[in-house]
């Protein structure tokens, strides 16, 4: 117990130091004339610009389009189109997945076993993650190019791992590669973050098998995708603006990132780099995967007004919400973070975007928000029509869970298209159907929730616990089968 003191008390110092150490970088990009105590290889900009607008990139274009005819043969084989038969149109189709920590890294991955067994997986042009499907979904796609493994020996894989090690047993972690580490990101960025060492200490629990872990980036996944593999479906990973409130939505892929709100979006590999009025002008190292990892499950990253309004949605009574965002949005309750995450901003002077006067922006776990990706999802670009829920919150719930009742006030001020939540057709306990058989054009939402209750903020399972997350989930897959082929069919034919 001694040990595992010491050496949190040691990363919580270095932490202390970094934030201290923060108005070094800061000299930079408020553009006086300084610069870093040490000149580094990579310290001059190389002319990558923003790319404005809220269009999807080239390569995720270029990968849908080398997959499309895989997708569009396993979704014709899933709901049983003959040669002859007339289908109006191929349905895209897309997975969202919630957080929840490791109950919703465990329960999403009974989803992806239960959709590969019935032949769904293949049929899927997007996964949306946030939080702990995150961490699923970033562990899973690495190490599907570092082993070529499949979705099978990647479960056994997660089950070892989680089950016969404690989360915070110091004994089993790399220590010299987590010092390593922590000496690399010093040096790079002269201070340590709070979500630097999160990020650090997810990577060891969940990829530390794997050689020179804590340096992985995105390059594997970015590879994982290359056009032609037709394998996984495209990754949409979720974070939130959160120095405006109501929060805006941020999505990382493993190209690009950025948001509709901002206008603009970078090379994931330049994502927190300097920018000054769309220019790269400070090259800086590319984030690891951990540092991403651990932005995407930061819920301790949270303000005051955070926590004003999660009392308040605890009362289950939508005035007293309402009242509390008011307040919190009139006093700015949510621009001071207990824990603060900031990235350089990519619109940093320039004119006519959102929060161009600010060098760094906040940015949250996408949970913060609402617990559902929906929009990355639902960007008018990707016209998804299908999109299958994995439900893993704290509160989920049948009929309707209060995520899913967020995530449809937010689709709808923003006048995109979401089904009515009054009606539904009921599967089972623990699966619904949301649709508008009037019209085409508005997406089918299949809901599944997690019957199984655990906290999230546990980290130790054991083998049972885990087999009940995972199991219970695939499970309910695999029973509506026939729910989800009639509801896919009809899009097609609609």
């Amino acid at each position: 117990m001694r040990k595992i003191e010491l050496f949190f008390g040691f990363l919580l110092l270095l932490s202390t130091v970094g934030i201290s150490a923060e108005n070094q970088v800061s000299k930079i990009v408020e553009g006086k004339e300084r610069c870093f105590p040490v000149v580094y290889p990579w310290d001059k900009g190389d002319g990558m610009r923003v790319q404005i607008g809220t269009d999807i990139c080239s390569e995720e274009k270029s990968y849908l389009a080398s997959r499309e005819p895989f997708v569009k043969d396993s979704i014709k084989k899933l709901i049983s189109v003959s040669d002859g038969e007339n289908v109006e149109k191929v349905p895209k189709i897309a997975f969202c997945m919630s957080g929840g920590g490791y109950r919703a890294m465990i329960g999403s991955l009974g989803f992806l076993l239960g959709a590969e067994s019935i032949g769904l997986l293949g049929a899927t042009s997007y996964i949306a993650s946030l939080s702990g499907s995150s961490w699923l979904i970033g562990n899973l796609f690495t190490r599907m190019k570092k082993s070529n493994i499949t979705l099978q020996e990647f479960h056994k894989l997660l089950r070892d791992r989680l089950t016969k090690t404690k989360f915070l047993d110091v004994s089993s972690m790399q220590i010299d590669e987590i010092v390593k580490k922590i000496t690399s990101v010093l040096l790079d960025r002269y201070k340590i973050e709070p979500i630097d060492l999160w990020g650090i200490l997810l990577i060891d629990r969940l990829l530390g098998d794997l050689p020179d872990a804590q340096n992985i980036t995105f390059d594997e996944m970015r590879s994982c995708l290359a056009p032609g593999d037709r394998t996984p479906p495209f990754p949409l990973f979720s974070l939130v603006v959160s120095d405006v409130y109501p929060y805006e939505w941020l999505e990382v892929t493993p190209f690009v990132s950025g948001s509709d709100y901002l206008r603009a979006y970078v090379p994931t590999e330049a994502l927190d780099s300097i920018f000054k009025n769309g220019k790269r002008v400070k090259v800086m190292e590319q984030r690891s995967l951990g540092w991403f990892l651990g932005l995407f499950g930061s819920s301790y990253n949270a303000s005051l007004g955070d926590v004003i309004v999660h009392i308040a949605k605890k009362r289950d009574e939508e005035w007293l919400v309402n009242l509390m965002k008011m307040l919190v949005d009139e006093y700015n309750l949510h621009e001071e973070r207990f824990l603060s995450s900031p990235i350089f901003n990519p619109t940093w002077k320039m004119d006519k975007h959102p929060l161009n006067e600010r060098s760094q922006i906040e940015i949250s776990d996408a949970g913060m928000s609402f617990n559902l990706p929906f929009p990355p999802l639902l960007k008018k670009e990707r016209a998804i029509d299908v999109i299958l829920v994995c439900e893993a919150s704290r509160n989920a719930q049948i009929p309707v869970g209060p995520e899913l009742q967020r995530a449809r006030d937010y689709v709808l001020r923003r006048g995109l298209k979401f089904p009515s939540l009054d009606t539904y057709e009921k599967v089972s306990d623990n699966v619904l159907i949301f649709e508008n058989k009037n019209d085409s054009t508005v997406p089918t939402v299949i809901y599944f929730v997690n019957s199984v209750s655990e906290s999230t903020l546990k980290f130790d399972y054991d083998k049972d616990e885990f087999d009940a997350l995972c199991n219970t989930m695939r499970d309910e897959v695999v029973a509506s089968k026939q729910a989800i082929v009639d509801a896919i069919r009809r899009k097609a034919t609609s």
